[in-house]
């Protein structure tokens, strides 16, 4: 297909994940330029409103078209906008320094520990009280800042999650996924879950982000996070419809 002047120029790790290449030949199909580009590779020098960047946000610092500033998607800045809608609305922010003063005092036998930053210098994970410490949470291997700020809240019983992706605070696609193997599903997400999704969008902190709902057994459906859309896995989304929506 020929290129369509004044189309936006998608730059892609393709690397990333398997989402990453078929997100590559959507944008190809559509008309859209495409660069790709793998860590240690130069930036390429395009303003930001002429491209759509999607790959390791931590890689490469000042990439051009990230969708979004990351400080905006900081879970202290928007759980207080979203109320009832959040999964961890009984929280702690501490950092991984002070876990050893504050451990002791949460009223949680298990913990759901994850960074405040939509950056993630590690993945969330639930561990014992007694479990949490700096090394339980990575210190030392991906990152070395003992303030990080991170966020505690009582460990929920799961039940389904659902990623969406947000474009222009519109819901474009969905699917669902298992977090723990971290593989996407082609299934659509209940009434339910989609209400909760259109209203996470409307109060995002962002225009175009990628946020995720879960299912808690006998307790409902709920946002369980914000995402920077330039960094997310998108699963088992329809690419296609992205792709149009970022047109």
């Amino acid at each position: 297909m020929a290129l369509l002047v004044g189309a936006r120029t998608w730059i892609i790790e393709t690397e990333l994940n398997a989402a990453a290449e078929r997100v590559a030949a959507a944008a190809r199909a559509s008309g859209c330029p495409v660069i790709r580009w793998s860590i240690g590779d130069p930036k390429p020098a395009l303003p930001d409103r002429e491209c759509v960047f999607l790959g390791s946000l931590t890689a490469c610092p000042g990439m051009p078209g990230v969708l979004g500033d990351p400080e905006r998607l900081r879970v202290s800045r928007w759980l207080p906008r979203v109320g009832a809608l959040a999964l961890n609305r009984e929280v702690v922010f501490s950092t991984v320094g002070a876990l050893g003063r504050v451990r002791d005092g949460l009223p949680w036998a298990r913990v759901f520990a994850r960074p405040d930053s939509a950056m993630k210098p590690f993945a969330g994970r639930v561990l014992a009280r007694e479990q949490l410490s700096a090394g339980a949470l990575d210190h030392g291997f991906y990152y070395d800042d003992l303030e990080l700020p991170i966020v505690l809240a009582p460990a929920r019983a799961v039940a389904e999650e659902w990623r969406f992706v947000v474009v222009d605070r519109r819901v474009v696609a969905s699917c669902g996924y298992t977090a723990d193997g971290r593989a996407g599903l082609e299934r659509a997400p209940p009434p339910a879950a989609v209400d909760v999704a259109y209203r996470s969008a409307e109060l995002a902190p962002e225009d175009h982000v990628v946020l995720d709902v879960c299912r808690v057994a006998d307790d409902g459906y709920f946002l369980v996070e914000y995402n920077l859309l330039s960094g997310a896995d998108l699963y088992a989304c329809d690419v296609d419809a992205i792709v149009r929506a970022l047109a």
